[in-house]
């Protein structure tokens, strides 16, 4: 069973932006990010292979990705899975 300290409410992270379209996360660590990540993926209803074409990446690592097993991916891997997928990721200062 899976622990309760493991689920991630990202709709309670999620800010609206109505006059702009745009759908706003924050994360407060890594986790939190790769969560959301794995999550994307699993929700695609795309296959890892598909993913990774898109993204230039291997199909491993998606699946890696979609099933939490990654836990410090280089930026890049995260951005182009993030593109592949529809998803911009801005970071702010």
């Amino acid at each position: 069973m899976e622990s309760q300290a493991n689920v991630i409410d990202f709709a309670g992270k999620r800010r609206a932006r109505p006059s702009s379209g745009i759908d706003e996360y924050k994360f407060r660590n890594m986790h939190e990010l790769l969560a959301f990540v794995g999550n994307a993926i699993n929700d695609s209803g795309l296959t890892y292979k598909t993913i990774a074409s898109n993204a230039h990446v291997c199909a491993s690592t998606v699946g890696k990705l979609a099933a939490h097993q990654t836990r410090s991916p280089h930026c890049g891997t995260v951005f182009s899975v993030l593109a592949a997928l529809g998803w911009e990721m801005t970071i702010w200062r």
